[in-house]
């Protein structure tokens, strides 16, 4: 049960949204789920903006034919959940665990926009803490007809049960496709309502439920949200799956029929949350199928489950069924899931959740399964193959199965066990608990958890339970993580098990080029349960690190006095973008081209754009290059989903404050195979200055270079960008002439939401105002793009001129280009473009004449750029290339070229903005230069070369290596 934040390197912390390739993602076509912000936020939002952000979402869903909004957290649940807190004597309260979920609603909508991108375009409002969509997992089951049993002798269950035999106060949950609860081994083992009198038509306990005696069936049938039905059978109708795996964990045991469930005498509660009938228009097989698998694990918490097996997933992370894992955790019951049946080490939802137990196979007691998932999020593992249980739908049948799915209720079963010997152990404990004295199967790797579960020892010997709850990783001293610099990681440990006496820390990395510098073993000592503490340690990333591979960590903790042995990891998610917040912009960049999100469809890998108080306003940016009236690169959507045509080279580093303005970043990418322009590397600095008139802009200069055999010929370079301001379906595009200005505007009467724009520095191509769900004839200028930018119309977007500059009332995108350029190979040109916004049209037009006029770096005017073929011949533009060789140890050759004489100064920094040296201050001829930078002096590391003219600035990167 270990933490797996992804992490961004302003120390901002998310939750993993990993895609598992091997499983599809499913979701219900007529729903979302949705979470406001606390009502002290909305209310600021609401005096601020004169509407409220509910009023928002209503105006946006008002478009369809009908819509509807409920609470996730149900009124009848807080009299239950209030009840099961006496029973259990419980110090908590029903309005402290539950102000979260709350907050979360579900939204039903009639079936015209993929939920996917209606989440989205929910998600940029102010207020909206994230909106997705109603994700459906599938039953991790692999069919089998081998019958027979191994748990009992691989995980020593026998002698489990001589120590405790559990107890009927202890109740585990089953949220599957329904329950077979009148086979003759179930019959009597099934919780019941006690609050509830049976068939009377009445909710006798307040819980919203009418008749949930056995439980609740919440997927009886329907193909869509508006069309499901549920009632009060929560028993198994066309698919046996939850009635074995309600027999592995708590079947009649010693009645001298069929099996024995490793929970013994503990009870299970039945709760059908899919298993439907199949479609009869799609003939899809919806026997599998969870689809409310989070309202099944709020309703067992209310009613209180102490253990909660759920033997399905899927690829998708939900930051509902987060909330609703954490909610049911913190109260006391432990989550157990299994990790997949998919083979891969790509986690699967809600396995991979913090405080979930996630449980994969072993084939025996010491080999991983061939279906098992594996990977860092696994915790445990238990036998799956062949595993006889429970079958068939109303009859007493038995059979086998194989998957993870029969190992999550295995480790249910011994979970329920140490609850009925410890009752007043926390959830979390139990999990740790169970994981200490797990063994493992694979002492060279980390991939399989802590190993194959072992009952007898969880029951026998009380153990520690470290694991990391949060951590944050920066450079040293707080500067920029950079390729071929030091590192540091801060983390804090909570003990939830055992007191330990002499604790032992160590770190390592799973990546070979990545070396721990300094804290690599920590003696803690005495460590208290429930106690936290600190600690932190330095590594060093080389400069060959590979930026599309994941940095991970293990920390391994050692007692030898209690025999105890456990590890968790620290994986290194969104490496490689950095945040620009120096003025009243704040907005990301990263090193693959991406601007705002590298996953837009996720909000994810980056921060969007946000103006002022304002919020996000952005759904997707990215850049754009075509040539040749045929070849496209870029970094924004295509037909079908994204393109990722470049790779970064560094991480996307930010120095504050700047070299050259209040706050810089840098980054470098290259086309990669999968693009149409090849040996492209393109060079991206950002600027942004905390000055009056200039504080709502930041400066992009790309500086591209072609390393290529072959010139590029009609050359063109955009930005695109879809806007979601405010109600993004009532967004505008309009131009201004006089400023060449396009530029974006929330479109509704009575708000007051900024006007953004991005900005060319050189002459445009093309000023393009887009509306994505254009329904007219499509032409060269007017597509839409709800069903993808496809290259033909990227080309399009480059040389579309001032065609189609104005789009009113909808959802609007845009793109800026430059062009056409004759890119030499080997050479370069640098093109800028700004990001702005201003409260007022006038404020946005005055920010951007202020920040033309301030001139930052040069840009190069469309034409012909080519190597020049003599060396008397002057240069057309100042520009500082790249130094040779780079990497470099300990001397490297820098040459610049001045389009006219003047003064120039050559300097020398570190990546904190530290200057180190001057190399050239004076004045110069025009023509090319060139000068020696000796760095023997200097530890290994980046620096940056900046060479200023009174009318330009041009930097680069220099690694030493030695």
């Amino acid at each position: 049960m270990r933490v797996l934040f992804p992490l961004v390197l302003t120390v901002l912390f998310f939750t993993p949204q990993h895609k598992l390739q091997a499983q599809s993602t499913r979701f219900f076509s007529d729903a979302i789920l949705i979470k406001y912000e606390d009502e002290s936020t909305l209310q600021v939002i609401h005096a601020k903006q004169g509407v409220s952000t509910k009023q928002k979402v209503d105006q946006i869903l008002s478009q369809f034919d009908s819509h509807n909004i409920e609470p996730v957290w149900k009124d009848g649940y807080t009299n239950q959940l209030s009840r099961t807190i006496a029973v259990k004597s419980k110090t908590v309260t029903a309005t402290d665990l539950t102000k979260d979920l709350k907050r979360i609603y579900r939204i039903t909508f009639s079936e015209t926009i993929n939920p996917e991108m209606l989440a989205r375009k929910l998600s940029s409002i102010p207020g909206v803490e994230y909106a997705e969509p109603h994700y459906i997992r599938r039953i991790h089951t692999v069919p089998n007809d081998d019958y027979i049993n191994k748990y009992q002798t691989y995980h020593n269950f026998n002698d489990a049960w001589d120590i405790s035999t559990g107890s009927t106060s202890v109740v585990i949950a089953i949220i599957d496709g329904g329950v077979n609860y009148h086979h003759e081994d179930l019959d009597g083992k099934n919780w019941v309502n006690s609050n509830e009198a049976p068939d009377n038509g009445i909710d006798d306990d307040g819980n919203g439920y009418v008749d949930d005696y056995y439980g609740w069936d919440f997927w009886q049938s329907g193909y869509t949200y508006a069309a499901i039905q549920q009632d009060n059978t929560p028993i198994a109708e066309y698919s046996y799956h939850g009635t074995h795996v309600a027999g592995i964990a708590a079947a009649e045991t010693g009645n001298g029929l069929g099996i024995s469930g490793t929970g013994y005498n503990t009870l299970y509660m039945p709760i059908k949350v899919g298993g439907v009938e199949d479609d009869p228009e799609t003939d899809d097989d919806e026997s599998d199928m969870i689809g409310f698998g989070y309202d099944g694990i709020l309703y067992a918490t209310a009613m209180g489950a102490d253990v909660i097996n759920c033997s399905f997933g899927g690829p998708d992370y939900s930051a509902t069924e987060a909330y609703i894992v954490k909610f049911a955790t913190d109260f006391g019951a432990l989550v157990v899931a299994s990790s997949g049946n998919s083979a891969t080490d790509l986690p699967s939802y809600p396995a991979a959740y913090t405080g979930v137990l996630s449980v994969g196979s072993v084939e025996t007691s010491d080999m991983l399964a061939s279906y098992s998932n594996y990977g860092y999020s696994v915790d445990v593992l238990a036998t799956g193959s062949s595993i006889y249980s429970a079958a068939g739908y109303t009859n007493d049948g038995y059979g086998a199965s194989t998957g993870t799915s029969m190992s999550a209720p295995v480790v249910a079963g011994l979970a329920g066990l140490i609850k009925a010997e410890h009752a007043d152990w926390s959830a979390r404990r139990i999990g740790a608990q169970i994981r200490a004295t797990s063994n493992r199967i694979n002492t060279n790797s980390y991939l399989y958890g802590n190993g194959a579960i072992d009952a007898a020892a969880a029951l026998t010997n009380s153990m520690p339970g470290v694991e990391i709850s949060s951590y944050s990783i920066s450079g040293v001293d707080g500067a920029p993580l950079k390729l071929g610099s030091e590192g540091s990681v801060s983390l804090t440990l909570k003990n939830y098990g055992l007191s330990t006496t002499n604790l032992i820390v160590s770190i390592s990395s799973e990546q070979d080029d990545i070396s721990i510098s300094t804290g690599s073993v920590t003696n803690i000592g005495a460590f208290a349960t429930n106690d936290s503490t600190t600690l932190s340690f330095d590594f060093t990333l080389p400069s060959t690190f590979n930026l599309n591979s994941t940095p991970v960590f293990i920390l391994t903790f050692e007692d030898a006095s209690l025999s105890y042995s456990d590890f968790g990891p620290i994986q290194v998610d969104a490496l490689n973008y950095g945040v620009m917040e120096a003025n009243s912009i704040r907005m990301s960049f990263s090193g693959d081209g991406t601007i705002g999100y590298s996953e837009p469809n996720e909000g994810a890998g980056g921060i969007g754009f946000l103006p002022g108080d304002f919020g996000n306003v952005l759904y997707e940016a990215g850049i754009i290059l075509t040539a040749n009236n045929s070849l496209v690169t870029s970094s924004v959507r295509n037909d079908n989903d994204f393109d990722r045509d470049f790779d970064a080279l560094d991480i996307f580093g930010i120095s504050s404050p700047g070299v050259v303005a209040s706050q810089d970043g840098t980054g470098e990418f290259s086309s990669n195979t999968d693009s149409d322009l090849d040996n492209l590397d393109i060079l991206l600095n950002t600027y942004a200055f905390d000055e009056d008139g200039i504080d709502k802009v930041v400066f992009s200069e790309y500086q591209i270079s072609n390393n290529s055999t072959e010139d590029w010929t009609d050359f063109y370079f955009g930005v695109f960008a879809d806007w979601d301001v405010n109600n993004y379906e009532n967004n505008s595009v309009d131009y201004d002439a006089s400023n060449n200005l396009l530029y974006v505007y929330d479109n509704t009467e009575g708000t007051n939401f900024p006007y953004m724009a991005i900005v060319p520095l050189q002459q445009t191509s093309a000023n393009l105002a887009i509306d994505n769900a254009y329904e007219g004839t499509e032409t060269s200028a007017k597509f839409n793009l709800y069903d993808g930018y496809t290259d033909q119309e990227k080309l399009n977007s480059m040389t579309a001129g001032n065609a189609n500059t104005s789009v009113s009332n909808t959802d609007i995108s845009e793109v800026v280009a430059s062009g056409p350029y004759v890119l030499g190979k080997n050479n370069t040109i640098s093109l800028g473009f700004l990001y702005a916004y201003g409260e007022t049209l006038a404020e946005l037009q005055n920010q951007v004449i202020a920040a033309r006029a301030k001139s930052v770096f040069a840009v190069d005017e469309p034409g012909t750029y080519t190597a020049n073929e003599t060396e008397s011949e002057l240069p057309l533009v100042t520009n500082l290339h790249q130094n040779y060789p780079n990497p470099f140890n300990p001397t490297t050759e820098l040459s610049f070229d001045l389009s006219e004489a003047g003064f120039a100064e050559l300097t020398v920094y570190n990546i904190n903005g530290q200057k180190i040296k001057t190399l050239i201050s004076g004045a110069l001829t025009a023509g090319a230069h060139s000068v020696y930078f000796d760095a023997s002096t200097l530890a290994s590391g980046v620096y940056l070369a900046v060479l200023k003219t009174p009318s330009t600035s041009k930097t680069i990167k220099l690694t030493l290596l030695k």
